[in-house]
């Protein structure tokens, strides 16, 4: 305060006031411009994507919503016990996620029912912010703002997020993503300092690792963080991340005490010479989702333009691109050791990393643009311009799965339409013509009849030349045998009515192994 002021109460009193309200107001425009922003990203998103909330429950959806039915309030703790998520989909597949799969699906359900396109509309919503939380990273590292809007966008409707907008389960890549990208922001916020930053920020960690184990990378993403973004010494780099170290090290401890690492089967974790394999096939896939196309001569054009844009940016660039690189590869670490099991959709939060890299670089460039308007423009048609070349291939992506989805919707309505209920213990045996998939169709024993019915005691199976033997003798009671045409139309055996209608008399038949029931 002026020495006028102190002599003039109400005059300082009125600069006081002065100042309190223009900081108000302020906040009020930042507060506008970031609802402005998340409005965008979504409004983006749901253009995009609007056909896949029509699609229907797919392979291990069923699966988790047969586990994560809530019939009273202590079901909610039971979803975290270890009990129940060591019964894995497979034997040997064995996890840790009750957030991203019990609770989700089961409050999903309290809310929604058994209606798909609501659980669709929440993964589209989480990747609207997950879009929203990659800008305000990029905004941090230094990137303007309309290219880090742009690039978000990029990331939200690159083929790496196709399959989370088609497949409800990849919420778990989803959620994950979300929580770990929150718990990064609030680390590298300079307004959260303290015990605020340091409870938030691993409270959040916390959280993405009960979502799923991909989340395990933060601490090393924060140390690399620390060494080139902030160039802090190592020493200081570790003492900062020491608390995420510590609860990585319980979450790994426990882990390996309360499930198995298997060594055998499509969740195999293993060391050998397939990880460069991986290594190279994750970063194809990367490279083509960002450059959008898969022939090898541009893609490899397109790396050497960016090579020459890193050795001619600033030195701030090129320690965000040398991050943005080392991200993907630390990121990717928990997926590259499965030899088995390589999708598009485990590069949810590497691919993040490519972004980073990418966004510094072209923000680099178009700073050489003069007017602000040029560079404005610039954003828009690298957004419009990847938007109408990615969504070809979502497209396409999404008439395949269609089929599928579709096909389990007509099969599944056939039969409500057909049995509107059945008796406890009832053995659906199927066989399918090639176009029908049929061991997506009857995962785990068919939990997908188990959720429409609401009845754990059916269960579903291939159909064996034993069963078609025996289906129109009189022990075939409580067995019912269908065809699946390739469009999901169902065709009965002649003998399923008289084996309903003489299992009615017996109520909890069981399936019989020695007369072929068990599978």
């Amino acid at each position: 305060m002026t020495m006028p002021e102190r002599l003039d109460p109400q005059t300082g009193g009125a600069k006081k006031k002065e100042r309190a309200t223009s900081g108000a107001a302020l906040g009020m425009r930042r507060f506008a411009g970031r609802a402005a922003l998340a409005l965008s990203f979504l409004v983006a998103t749901s253009l995009f994507y609007r056909s896949a909330l029509d699609h229907y429950f797919y392979f291990d959806d069923f699966v988790f919503l047969e586990r994560s039915t809530i019939s009273s309030p202590s079901d909610l703790i039971e979803f975290f016990s270890v009990e129940l998520n060591q019964r894995g989909l497979l034997d040997k597949n064995h996890s840790y996620r009750p957030i991203s799969t019990n609770l989700f699906f089961g409050l999903g359900q309290l809310a929604f029912g058994f209606n798909p396109k609501a659980f669709h509309l929440l993964n589209l919503l989480t990747l609207a912010a997950n879009a929203m939380l990659v800008a305000l990273l990029l905004c941090r590292l230094g990137v303007r703002t309309g290219t880090g809007v742009a690039f978000a966008l990029v990331y939200a409707l690159s083929s790496v997020n196709f399959e989370s907008q088609l497949w409800i389960s990849v919420i778990q890549e989803l959620s994950a993503s979300f929580f770990l990208l929150m718990a990064l922001l609030v680390y590298v916020c300079p307004e959260v300092r303290g015990r605020a930053r340091t409870f938030g920020s691993v409270g959040l960690y916390v959280i993405a690792l009960l979502c799923k184990e991909m989340a395990v990378t933060l601490p090393a993403l924060l140390l690399l963080w620390e060494l080139v973004v902030e160039r802090t010494t190592v020493r200081g780099a570790v003492h900062a991340t020491a608390p995420f170290w510590f609860v990585s090290a319980i979450y790994v401890t426990l882990y390996s005490i309360f499930f198995d690492i298997p060594e055998a089967g499509p969740y195999a974790v293993l060391i050998g010479g397939f990880v460069l394999e991986n290594l190279a096939r994750y970063a194809r896939w990367s490279a083509e989702a960002l450059f959008l196309t898969s022939d090898w001569r541009a893609l490899l054009l397109l790396v050497a333009i960016s090579i020459a844009a890193f050795l001619v940016a600033p030195s701030r660039v090129r320690r965000s691109v040398v991050l943005g690189l080392l991200w993907f590869l630390i990121a990717l670490g928990p997926v590259i050791f499965l030899p088995n099991h390589s999708y598009d959709y485990y590069l949810v939060i590497p691919f993040i990393g490519l972004v980073i890299a990418a966004a510094t670089l072209a923000d680099s460039l178009f700073s050489f643009l003069p007017r602000k308007k040029l560079r404005i423009s610039a954003d828009l048609l690298l957004v419009v311009g990847f938007a109408l070349v990615s969504y070809p291939r979502f497209a396409e992506r999404e008439l395949a799965r269609e089929h599928q989805t579709s096909s389990f919707r007509a099969a599944i309505g056939q039969l409500r339409a057909s049995y509107p209920e059945l008796p406890d213990g009832t053995s659906l045996y199927f066989s399918a013509d090639p176009g029908f998939p049929l061991g997506q169709f009857l995962k785990d024993s068919g939990a997908i009849f188990r959720v429409v019915y609401r009845n754990p005691t059916l269960h579903a199976r291939p159909t064996t030349p034993q069963i078609l033997r025996s289906a129109s003798r009189r022990d075939a009671t409580g067995r019912l045998v269908f065809r699946i045409n390739s469009d999901g139309s169902l065709k009965e055996h002649p003998g399923n009515r008289a084996a309903l209608l003489d299992g009615r008399d017996t109520q909890s038949v069981q399936p019989d192994p020695a007369k072929g029931d068990g599978g």
